[in-house]
């Protein structure tokens, strides 16, 4: 099974599940991602990994019904997910590998892709797929994590990996930017032009700790696809284990947790 399949079907068991969270997560980013990507009224946009489509419901209020969104996604269930989301908006849903887009040369105005690409097996054959279907001097704009400690889950799956046993067939998170010249570099190395990386910082809301942890015991994302592969006894010391690092306390008050994305844009 290749880290791509591996990938595609911890999205797939976990869909409603990461569908809850990322609603409220990607609220706090996508707009920034949207206003690094310069998306105008009446433009054709490519949205890669769109999950259960936040990005492509906020892109499709720009373009409004003059121009258009295709939303991608590599797992048919995020895609159902999405159908409800994007009714009646101008989103065409298509379930899409983005190592191989099946589009043509210099199709859309802007390509975005938001917190996809750490998880391409090659990131810069992606980005060569995002360059190749814009239009010159068009724009491409992604998102993405950075460490482990400045992600929302990223703790739950550093700490759940440890328990997997040796070789155990499970893809990595990719933290490669904790450094955004890193970033810098790999999307002027795909080829694009006037290369520019910004770091977004903000507090996601908890309602409590049972709030932070349904998503991951539903198998919401790698994260929790990774967490649920444990015995009871060994989540249980996953939990004590991040929950001493976000929480001043054992309450099951409300708390936030710091998140850090990167977003990097260049134009073809």
């Amino acid at each position: 099974m290749t880290d791509a399949v591996v990938t595609k079907l911890s999205f797939d068991s976990g869909a409603s599940a990461w569908d809850h969270f990322s609603t409220r997560f990607s609220a706090l980013y996508v707009p920034a991602l949207l206003a690094a990507a310069h998306i105008k009224e009446g433009q054709r946009v490519l949205d890669v990994a769109t999950g259960s489509g936040p990005s492509a419901v906020a892109a499709a209020a720009i373009v409004g019904q003059g121009g258009l969104v295709v939303a991608t996604d590599i797992s048919r269930p995020m895609i159902e997910r999405a159908k409800p989301n994007v009714e009646h908006l101008p989103v065409s849903l298509v379930a899409m590998d983005a190592r191989a887009l099946a589009c043509s040369d210099s199709t859309f105005d802007a390509v975005i892709c938001h917190l996809g690409l750490i998880f391409f097996p090659d990131m810069r054959h992606g980005l060569e797929e995002f360059r190749r279907v814009l239009r010159p001097r068009a724009r491409m704009t992604v998102s993405v994590t950075t460490t482990p400690e400045r992600s929302v889950y990223g703790r739950v799956f550093v700490a759940a990996r440890r328990f997997l046993p040796v070789g155990g067939n499970v893809m990595g998170w990719n933290f490669a930017f904790s450094d955004p010249r890193a970033l810098e570099t790999l999307i002027s190395d795909a080829g694009f032009r006037e290369v520019s990386v910004t770091r977004e910082l903000r507090a996601i809301p908890f309602e409590s700790r049972e709030d932070y942890w349904a998503t991951m015991e539903a198998g919401g994302g790698l994260s929790g696809a990774t967490y649920l592969t444990l015995s009871p006894e060994d989540r249980r010391v996953v939990r004590d284990e991040v929950e001493r690092v976000l929480l001043a306390s054992r309450s099951n008050e409300p708390f936030t947790v710091e998140s850090e994305v990167l977003i990097g844009c260049g134009r073809r």
